[in-house]
């Protein structure tokens, strides 16, 4: 009897080590004051913040679990058995009772099944490589979020610069009419249209530190993060904002007393993309795939496509498994018991091997005939995808080849639009044209700017979504990475 209790104490101390080992703690990321986070920060954060990537990494845990359990169909059953009888003796002239322990412990082992088992464990397998993709999927999406988000936050950077930029040319331009105004060189339309356009440059600033401000607000909501601390994020290689100054001669009012007020008025223009700088010269890498290239490359690493086709090879496995049920089980048993009576007690031991199936002919017959049905549909959704991915790489890759094809020609006409406000500066200088013109050249300038920054975080987001379409991973999660570790 103290045999068989401590057998049972062995076994609970067992699982309890194997529970606590399967535990796996997820942690949350945050952002520390005055952090600088690079994209590939923000994504990591947003990784394991994210609900739905947790979710999916859950689900993943549960499939490795559900192999495990499948295989466990290999592994010897343990019964055991204790109980006490009693017996009581009322024979005339006084009786006694007592009380019988009897114990047993057997164990059952499955030797051979003619494939079902086999066909179980592996129909597991493939519903893992599905949680697996779906779990890599889930991080896919989350990052070409992360990444637009980003984008947005240095493009609405780069659109308050511009309107920055416009505020003080039109400040400047309104205590130059004023000045001239003053000397009776220009009229009092031209007094009231500079502080009518210079009130339109501060409102469309507003406008657009709102949009900033807004974008903030939204990569904090991909990144899962509420009410952070301040923080920066920095450039990227494609998106590469840097300062860039208008030459002195152009800012200042020359040929009049009156100077702008602003104590920022040199830096008038910060909107430039370095490799694809509007004021210098125009470098950038171009795509460097092709289309063929990212159609095959898209085919191979599709998370859909690939679990589909998990899903099509799980189900196969689920029909040889149902089609093996007419066979039997061959199980082998090894056992002891030991009870005691008033009489003696008694150690038996037994060992056999035993041949058993049950089955109902008609319903593995349908679940057959469901099976199939189940593979060849599958089957008929994986040609559907194949189809919908080639078309979703074919119009995200010539998005990505447009834009880039339209990044040079639009340098050239913001070089030409600041060219024609730096002439039609000193043509308005010298009186020879008149206040409208300088507001068109203004107005095209200032859209200019705005066109060239739409136009690179187009580009870089049209990239963005060309590679998530491929299903390309550019970003390593360390601690991601340590839990892809612990699970295999």
């Amino acid at each position: 009897m103290k045999r068989f209790l401590a057998l049972l104490c062995f076994i609970f101390i067992l699982f309890n080590n194997q529970t606590s080992q399967a535990k796996q703690v997820w942690e949350s990321l945050t952002v520390q004051k005055n952090d600088s986070l690079t994209l590939e920060n923000c994504i990591d954060i947003a990784i394991h913040n994210n609900g739905d990537v947790r979710r999916a990494y859950m689900n993943l845990q549960t499939a490795i679990n559900n192999v495990s359990i499948a295989k466990s169909a290999y592994t010897p059953t343990l019964s055991l058995g204790a109980g006490l009888s009693g017996a009581e003796d009322t024979r005339a002239g006084g009786g006694t009772s007592r009380t019988f322990p009897s114990v047993s412990a057997s164990l059952q082992q499955l030797i051979w099944d003619f494939g079902k088992t086999s066909a179980y464990i592996r129909m597991y397998k493939f519903n893992k490589i599905i949680a697996q993709l779906q779990y890599e999927d889930a991080m896919h999406d989350i990052i070409f979020a992360v990444q637009s988000a980003y984008y947005n936050v240095l493009a609405t950077k780069s659109y308050v610069d511009v309107e920055k930029a416009n505020v003080q040319i039109n400040l400047r331009d309104y205590n130059r009419t004023k000045a001239f105004f003053d000397e009776g060189i220009r009229s009092k339309v031209d007094i009231v249209n500079s502080e009518y356009n210079l009130a339109q440059a501060r409102i469309a600033l507003i406008e657009a530190e709102t949009n900033y401000q807004t974008a903030w607000v939204n990569l904090n909501d991909q990144m899962s993060i509420l009410n952070p601390p301040e923080y920066s994020i920095e450039n990227t290689e494609t998106f590469n904002l840097s300062d860039n100054y208008y030459p002195t001669s152009f800012l200042s009012s020359a040929g009049s007393d009156k100077q702008a007020t602003d104590a920022n008025i040199d830096v008038a223009f910060k909107s430039a993309v370095e490799k694809t700088d509007v004021i210098g010269s125009y470098k950038y890498e171009k795509c460097p795939y092709t289309f063929e290239e990212a159609i095959n490359y898209a085919y191979e690493h599709r998370h859909d496509l690939r679990a589909l086709e998990a899903s099509k090879k799980a189900m196969e496995e689920e029909l040889k498994y149902i089609k093996r049920q007419y066979y039997p089980s061959l199980t082998g048993q090894i056992g002891y018991s030991f009870s005691n009576t008033k009489n003696y007690s008694n150690n038996n031991y037994s060992i056999g091997v035993n041949l058993n199936t049950s089955l109902n002919i008609k319903q593995i017959k349908h679940e057959i005939d469901n099976a199939k049905i189940q593979v060849d549909y599958v089957e008929s959704q994986i040609g559907t995808l194949k189809l919908d991915i080639f078309c979703q790489v074919q119009d995200a890759y010539i998005t990505a080849i447009q834009l880039e094809k339209q990044i040079p020609l639009m340098e050239v006409k913001v070089r030409q639009a600041l060219e024609n406000l730096e002439l039609s500066e000193g043509r308005y200088e010298v009186g020879i044209s008149d206040f409208i013109e300088l507001q068109n050249a203004k107005v095209n300038y200032n859209n200019a700017c705005n066109e060239y920054v739409t136009l690179v975080y187009n580009y870089n987001l049209a990239r963005a979504d060309l590679e998530r379409k491929m299903c390309m991973h550019h970003y390593d999660c360390e601690s991601i990475k340590e839990n892809h570790k612990d699970k295999k």
